[in-house]
């Protein structure tokens, strides 16, 4: 390069997935070789924020039955479980839903869940009309940066007619 010319550089990074969330100084070693054939050098330093992935892991506490009557309530119960080593900031869960009504839980706030520990969100969902129906759970959680994140899970579900009620003779 021509004196005060530029040369971007980059670089992919590798991190150990024992690593914590943070922002890390990297010092960099650029060596290169002047116009006149010298060869010199410049340490530089990079901050590289890293964000280790939440390690949360949700579940239907019981899945979905493989059809549900139109109008009848049905309780949904996330089950959420910390399997990392510190604690998850969670924030709240908005529940909503496409062919259904949230009867009950539709907003709900939540506490922190420590390493190795568990909570659970419930909804109340009605289906509203027969065909297929879907329950989203958004979940907010503050990151190890202090930043507001969003995870969504998203469950589907067959809506039925139920069959018409016949007293006993």
């Amino acid at each position: 390069l021509e004196s005060g010319g530029v040369r971007a550089l980059q670089q992919a990074f590798i991190v150990n997935s024992s690593v914590s969330s943070g922002i890390y100084s990297l010092p960099i070693t650029v060596r290169y070789q002047k116009s006149n054939g010298d060869t010199d050098q410049q340490n530089l330093r990079a901050s590289v924020i890293v964000i280790a992935p939440l390690r949360l892991q949700t579940s239907l506490e019981s899945p979905l039955p493989e059809t549900i009557n139109v109008g009848e309530p049905y309780q949904l119960a996330l089950r959420m479980v910390n399997q990392g080593t510190t604690t998850i900031n969670m924030d709240s869960a908005a529940v909503t839903a496409e062919n259904a009504e949230i009867l009950d839980g539709a907003e709900t706030l939540l506490s922190p869940i420590r390493a190795d520990d568990d909570d659970t969100v419930t909804v109340l969902i009605s289906p509203q009309e027969e065909g297929s129906f879907t329950v989203t759970f958004a979940l907010t959680y503050t990151d190890d940066l202090n930043r507001q994140r969003t995870m969504e899970l998203s469950f589907d579900g067959e809506a039925v007619t139920p069959p018409p009620f016949e007293p006993p003779p």
